[in-house]
C-alpha cells in the first residue's frame, strides 16, 4: 500500500501478495466529531482517504488490485491500520463489473408519475435479475422527452459489502457512481464557457468512464466502458469519437470542449479520432479529489443508491423503536397487573386471618341476630294473627253515619250492632225520641230509612221491625208531644 500524494512507506519485507491483511481492531473506536471515510473502489482500484468537514487530512491507495468483496475486506482492514480512522461512517465511490448502468425515457406528465414509471421499470428488472438497490439521475436532452441515468446493484453484493463494514464496527452510508464526482467536477474544468457542454473521460485503470454534461452540472449522458487506458488508447479515442456523436445527437450541438482524467497515452489518441478544432486537456486521474468533491453529499441524496435502503431501514428502526417500547411498555403493564394482583391476594389473606380471627364473636351475633329474627317472627304471627281475629269495625261506623243522617229533633235511646256467626251478616236495632208530631215523626223516621237504604251500608227494614209511639213531655211549661220509634233491620243487603 502506497499513499496517494507519492510518499513512500517503509516496506514490511515481504511481497504484497503473502503480507497478511491486519485483523479487525477490537474495543470500542472512538467518535471523531465530522470525520468520515471515504473509499473510491474503481474495477480493481481502491483509494482511501480521511476527512473532517470536507477537508482533506490523509489518504493512501492500495497498490494491489481489489476485485472481489473478500479483497475488499482485507484492503479495508489495511486502510483502517495506514490511515488510523477512528471514526464510523464511510462512504464509497464505486464502478464494478456486478454495478451497472442504464439510460431510461421515462413519461413526460409530472415528476411523480415518471418516478413511478421508474419504480416499475425497476420492479421488471427485479423480476428478471432479483434485487437491487438503485438510483436515478435525470439527464437533460434536446428532445421533449425526460429522461434518466439509472444505477444498479445487487442486493445480494451490497449485503455482503455492508457485512464486511459493519464487522469492523463502520457504517455505510452512502454508495455513489464515479459520475457523480465527475458531475460536482464539471463547473471546475479549465476552459470554455459555462453553457458550453464537454465532455469527460476518467480514466479507472481496467475501465474507463465518459460523462456529457454542462458546467452547470447537468448530465446529458454517461457510459462505462471496459477500456484501458494503457492497453487500449485507441479504442479509447474510438469511444471518445462515438460519444461526441451521440451527445450531438441529443443534445443537437456540437461537443467541442473534452477533459482527459487519466494518462498522456491516450490523449494523443484522442485528438487523431475526434477531428480538428476540439479544445483537449488533459490532466492525472486523481480519486481522491473525486473523494473530496463528494464528501459533504448528503445521504439523503437522489443520486445515493443507499438513499431509499437508508429511509427503510429508518422506518424500520423507528417501527422496532416502537414495538420494543410496546413491548417494554406490555411489560410494564403486566408486571402492575399481576403486582396489583399480588396485593389484592396478600390484602384477601389479610381479611381471611382477621375474619378467622373473629370467627367466634361473628357466631355469637350470627346466633344473636338469629333469635332476634325468630322473635320478631312471632311477634308478626302474633300480631297477624290479632288483625286476621279481629270484626271490622261496622258499629263505629254506622254510628258515626247515622250522627250525620239523623233528623236535628231526634234523640238516641238505645243502639245495637250484632253479627251473625252464622251467616256472616249484621243486623242492627235502634231507638229513639223525636220532638214532633206522629206524622212529623212518620216523615222524618221515613226519609232516615231511605237514606240508610240508600247510603253505604245498604240497610233493610222488615216492616215488623219499625214502629212509632206517641208520648207527652210533661216537664215543658208548654206541653209538646215526643214521638218514640223503634227501628230494626240489617245491614249490606243488596
Amino acid at each position: 500500500m502506497t499513499p496517494a500524494n507519492g510518499n513512500s512507506e517503509s516496506p514490511s519485507g515481504r511481497p504484497d501478495g503473502d503480507r497478511p491483511a491486519p485483523a479487525p481492531r477490537s474495543g470500542r473506536r472512538a467518535r471523531r466529531s465530522g470525520q468520515t471515510l471515504g473509499i473510491a473502489w474503481l474495477h480493481g482500484s481502491l483509494t482511501a482517504a480521511v476527512f473532517r468537514r470536507q477537508t482533506l487530512e490523509r489518504d493512501c491507495a492500495i497498490s494491489r488490485p481489489v476485485h472481489t468483496v473478500e479483497e475488499f475486506g482485507g484492503a479495508l482492514d489495511e486502510v483502517l491500520a495506514s490511515l488510523d480512522f477512528a471514526g464510523t461512517e464511510v462512504f464509497l465511490v464505486l464502478e464494478h463489473e456486478r454495478f451497472s448502468h442504464q439510460t431510461e425515457a421515462a413519461p413526460t406528465l409530472s415528476e411523480s408519475a415518471a418516478r413511478t414509471f421508474l419504480k416499475a421499470r425497476i420492479a421488471r428488472h427485479e423480476k428478471d435479475h432479483g434485487r437491487v438497490v438503485w438510483s436515478a439521475q435525470k439527464t437533460i436532452s434536446a428532445r421533449q422527452e425526460s429522461t434518466y441515468l439509472l444505477h444498479f446493484l445487487p442486493v445480494e453484493f451490497f449485503d455482503h459489502l455492508n457485512q464486511a463494514v459493519l464487522a469492523r464496527r463502520l457504517e455505510l452510508t452512502r454508495i455513489l457512481p464515479l459520475v457523480v464526482p465527475l458531475q460536482s467536477a464539471l463547473a471546475s474544468l479549465p476552459g470554455g464557457s459555462r453553457n458550453q457542454p464537454v465532455l469527460v473521460a476518467a480514466d479507472m485503470g481496467l475501465a474507463t468512464t465518459v460523462l456529457v454534461g454542462t458546467p452547470e452540472g447537468r448530465v446529458a449522458f454517461a457510459r462505462t466502458l471496459r477500456v484501458s487506458w494503457a492497453a487500449e488508447p485507441g479504442r479509447v479515442g474510438v469511444e471518445v469519437n462515438r460519444s461526441l456523436l451521440y451527445a450531438k445527437q441529443k443534445l443537437g450541438t456540437v461537443v467541442n470542449r473534452i477533459s482527459l482524467l487519466g494518462s498522456d497515452e491516450a490523449t494523443a489518441e484522442v485528438r487523431a479520432k475526434c477531428g480538428e478544432g476540439k479544445e483537449i486537456t488533459a490532466q492525472p486521474a486523481a480519486p481522491t479529489n473525486w473523494l473530496q468533491a463528494v464528501a459533504g453529499l448528503s445521504p439523503r441524496d437522489p443520486a445515493n443508491l443507499l438513499a431509499g435502503h437508508l429511509q427503510w431501514q429508518h422506518r424500520r428502526g423507528l417501527v422496532r423503536r416502537a414495538l420494543g417500547t410496546a413491548g417494554w411498555l406490555g411489560l410494564v403493564l403486566l408486571a402492575a397487573a399481576a403486582w396489583t394482583d399480588l396485593e389484592s391476594a396478600r390484602a384477601e389473606d389479610r381479611r381471611f386471618a382477621r375474619l378467622r380471627t373473629e370467627a367466634p364473636m361473628l357466631r355469637a351475633e350470627c346466633d344473636r341476630l338469629a333469635g332476634r329474627n325468630r322473635e320478631v317472627m312471632h311477634q308478626r304471627e302474633f300480631i297477624e294473627q290479632l288483625a286476621n281475629g279481629r270484626l271490622p269495625p261496622v258499629p263505629e261506623r254506622f254510628l258515626a253515619y247515622l250522627a250525620s243522617v239523623a233528623p236535628a229533633d231526634g234523640q238516641w235511646t238505645d243502639f245495637r250492632v250484632e253479627r251473625d256467626e252464622a251467616s256472616g251478616g249484621w243486623s242492627f236495632r235502634l231507638a229513639g225520641t223525636i220532638e214532633t208530631d206522629a206524622e212529623t215523626a212518620r216523615a222524618s223516621l221515613g226519609s232516615l230509612q231511605q237514606r240508610l237504604e240508600t247510603g253505604p251500608f245498604r240497610a233493610h227494614f222488615p216492616e215488623a221491625a219499625r214502629f212509632v209511639t206517641a208520648t207527652r213531655n210533661d216537664g215543658d211549661r208548654s206541653p209538646s208531644e215526643s214521638q218514640s220509634f223503634n227501628l230494626g233491620g240489617t245491614l249490606f243487603e243488596n
